[in-house]
């Protein structure tokens, strides 16, 4: 019943994440909008102002809407607890103009009662029902920002298309941050009529740009998602395993009931059907339970889950509504299903059992345990064989399979292997040390009887390692990456390059300043494929900054010269090129261009098709300045800079970042992506360690009689369930020694099948020692203190009650 409700609450739990996130990209519009797929915003180092918005207004262009977006953190007034929320100001004014002007009847019935409210007296502030119950705010309440202002009183409302933001009309949100800008404009309606009215009236520091539809976020978030359902299912898939253990366990222990109840002339589809019935039973009790708690758990890591998706993505996540009784139904039915397969071999040994009249000989067990192996040996020729295949075809569906069959082939290595190796040990232990080798010979029978446990823990453990591995490469190399990429002592984003370029040289500075410029372009090979171009420094610091997959020799010659051009690793493998092939491309008003591709770079964590050009390759009317770079030659240069900038108050507006700064704000967001996935592990890891809890009690009603003979004989109980642990430990450990080599082969297919085909970057693999021992060492622990609570508990039992059993 554990196992199946952790199977349900892990399995629900994704689900409903997966789901929610799926169905708010499809109805993720902007607040009081619908049919908003573009949005115009200043290039970088430019800003949109109120005239620039009243010149397109004028223009016709009355599907324009002001939007200004502002993170603050807000502080509550009655707990004094403090959040960072995204602050939506929005032009009421625009939004009630076009809907009358557009006849969206459906709107106007609703929306203009809830948009008056944003700015009549007494204004106030909106947001989602679902999010102030995570915030703790209420209606009428007043929250404070870090610079004293307050917001307007807030009002609960369920607007559609409000996500994780408070909502207010951006005169009053203005006003409160004493700024009088305007962060972007919402383009609504048709894409394809407003692009080409739009590109032809744009001023140059303004640019159209393309909002993710439901469509592009599925398909960018669709390996995240993906990866969040394979943990589950491998979750799901050990508690069968355990499932099917205690269903085996549980067999033992009524074999008697169930002989007697043949030889009274109950049938075996009769003993099938009530067996059946009663996981049927238990599945509609463990399956709303498991629902449940996976719902808690869904709206636990629901914050953390959007913020990454958001992060990473560039995705809008909003709230949507569940039904519960789909997610009771998926549940059940997976639940049921799974304990059905669960079921099948422990069904097959009863079947076996009850039609035997002796206990098979050791020849015969010998031939079932070569069986294993030969098993373990077609399933690797298997995998090898999907494995092939998924590279050459791209195939996701493949890929997972060849990683089930190679974590199904070490499951038979498991059976076969361990029992040879406590026999191994019986005979390697001297004879005088009696209680040694009985524990290692009573340790093959306790292998025989546990094997699906020890199955369902090999599993929970090679997982575990090739997570981790994983996780632990990506990080090494993105460390080493970042380190590398870093080399500017400070970053410096600004409204007004041009300005804070011109006041910086005029300081007598020794600081040298590198413009990163960008502009967007197009594929001329794949017309449908957007890739954004960026200038990149060539000196011998930057050279050796750029960590490059594969590079020409006289690359950067080529590169200075306008012939040459880098690409990102992901734009090389999405459209198969390789060094010395031409990459064909037309940027934003330009003429078509070709350049011979020098060399291919690592770029973690990009979404986009990505290529570097010389800055000579920008021209000031189709690129705009996206970053300053600063190097100073000497700490007392940085120094002089630092006091500039406190003593002068003419210098132009501008936010700046330390390299080191800007590596901690990375690797923290690194940290945060995998937090779910290490739940998962260790959720898996402690069900498995369960299972063998589970294996302790039900075993010890078939040894009760042998070990009573041995406390008879003087053996303390103590001293025995010390020996009983030690059985399991040994287990545990060499089932951790089986599962090293199959997590090493798990970490290089996810790193080198998986993360390609996903992301379409690939990183080394790096083994450490260190994390090795640590994963087996906590498995091996957990496994102490669970096994250890049982074995306890039978250990305080009196003698007398076991003599009992002993028949004659």
């Amino acid at each position: 019943m554990l196992a199946l409700v952790v199977a349900c609450a892990g399995l629900s739990a994704v689900l409903l994440i997966n789901s929610a996130a799926k169905a708010s990209y499809a109805s993720a519009h902007q607040p009081f909008l619908t049919e908003v797929e573009q949005r115009i915003v200043p290039r970088a180092g430019q800003t949109l102002s109120k005239q620039d918005y009243a010149q397109l207004r004028r223009q016709g262009l009355t599907q324009l809407i002001p939007v200004l977006r502002s993170r603050q953190t807000l502080t509550h007034t009655k707990n004094a607890s403090q959040h960072s929320v995204l602050l939506l100001g929005i032009d009421t004014f625009a939004v009630l103009s076009y809907l009358t002007s557009a006849d969206k009847s459906k709107n106007k019935q609703s929306q203009p009662s809830q948009l008056s409210q944003l700015w009549q007296s007494p204004a106030s502030s909106m947001l989602h029902p679902h999010f102030a119950k995570q915030l703790g705010y209420t209606s009428d309440m007043t929250v404070l920002l870090e610079n004293g202002q307050s917001l307007p009183k807030l009002q609960v409302a369920d607007i559609s298309g409000l996500g994780r933001e408070i909502i207010l009309d951006i005169g009053q949100l203005q006003k409160i941050l004493g700024q009088n800008t305007i962060s972007e404009l919402l383009v609504v309606g048709d894409k394809n009529t407003n692009t080409e009215v739009l590109k032809h009236v744009l001023p140059q520091h303004l640019k159209l740009e393309n909002l993710n539809t439901a469509e592009q976020a599925q398909q960018l978030t669709a390996s995240f998602h993906l990866n969040l359902l394979a943990m589950a299912g491998l979750m799901f898939v050990v508690c069968m395993f355990v499932v099917m253990n205690a269903l085996h366990l549980l067999f033992m222990r009524r074999w008697h009931s169930l002989r007697v109840c043949r030889q009274l002339g109950v049938s075996y589809r009769q003993i099938y059907l009530a067996h059946g019935c009663e996981l049927v039973i238990l599945s509609l009790f463990c399956a709303p339970v498991g629902s449940l708690l996976g719902l808690f758990l869904a709206q636990f890591a629901s914050p953390m889950m959007t913020q990454t998706l958001a992060s990473l993505f560039d995705v809008r996540v909003g709230f949507t509504d569940a039904s519960y009784f789909w997610l009771v139904l998926q549940s059940f039915m997976a639940c049921l299903i799974g304990a059905v397969v669960a079921a099948i071999l422990p069904m097959r040994q009863l079947n076996t059992k009850l039609n035997m009249l002796t206990v098979p000989g050791t020849t015969q067990q010998k031939t079932a345990d070569f069986k294993w192996l030969l098993t373990s040996c077609v399933l690797i020729l298997f995998a090898v064989c999907l494995f092939v295949y998924a590279r050459h075809y791209t195939s996701v569906g493949a890929s997972f399979m060849a990683i089930s069959m190679i974590i199904l082939a070490g499951c038979c290595l498991v059976i076969f292997i361990v029992p040879l190796l406590l026999r191994a040990l019986f005979w390697i232990i001297p004879m005088r040390w009696v209680l040694c080798r009985w524990a290692a010979a009573d340790g093959v029978a306790l292998s025989q009887k546990s094997k699906i446990a020890c199955c369902a823990f090999f599993i929970a453990v090679t997982s575990n390692l090739g997570m981790n591995l994983m996780v632990d490469s990506f990080r090494q190399a993105t460390q080493e990456w970042l380190q590398q990429r870093l080399v500017a002592d400070l970053y410096v984003r600004t409204e007004e390059p041009a300005l804070f370029t011109s006041w910086l040289q005029a300081q007598n500075l020794d600081i040298e300043l590198h413009t990163r410029q960008s502009m967007d372009a197009q594929l001329i090979s794949a017309a449908a494929t957007s890739i954004e171009l960026r200038s990149y420094p060539s000196t011998q610091l930057y050279q050796d900054a750029l960590s490059l997959v594969a590079v020409k020799q006289d690359a950067w010659q080529q590169f200075n010269v306008g012939s040459g051009v880098f690409i990102n690793q992901q734009l090389a493998m999405r459209h198969n090129l390789d060094l010395n092939d031409q990459l064909n491309f037309r940027a934003e008003e330009s003429a078509p261009d070709s350049r011979v591709i020098v060399g291919i770079y690592y770029d973690y964590g990009n979404q986009m098709a990505q290529a570097y050009l010389p800055a000579s390759a920008f021209s000031q009317s189709s690129a705009s300045a996206s970053l300053l770079a600063l190097h100073f030659s000497s700490q007392q240069q940085r120094q002089a800079f630092e006091q500039l900038l406190t003593s002068n108050s003419s210098i132009p507006q501008f936010s700046s970042i330390t390299s080191q700064d800007l590596f901690a704000v990375s690797m923290a967001t690194f940290e945060r992506t995998f937090v779910i996935t290490d739940g998962l592990n260790f959720v898996t890891l402690l069900v498995a360690a369960l299972s063998l809890a589970t294996s302790v009690l039900m075993i010890d009603m078939d040894n009760r009689p042998q070990r009573a003979l041995m406390r008879s004989l003087g053996l303390g109980h103590y001293r025995l369930a010390g020996i009983s642990l030690m059985q399991y430990s040994l287990l545990g450990s060499l089932t951790c020694l089986v599962a090293v080599p199959f997590g090493l082969a798990l970490t290089w297919l996810l790193i080198n099948l998986i993360n390609v085909q996903a992301f379409s970057w690939s990183y080394p693999m790096l083994i450490s020692p260190d994390k090795l021992l640590k994963t087996c060492a906590v498995s091996l622990s957990l496994i102490v203190i669970v096994v250890a609570l049982p074995l306890y508990q039978l250990s305080r039992r009196k003698l007398i009650e076991d003599i009992k059993c002993i028949q004659a």
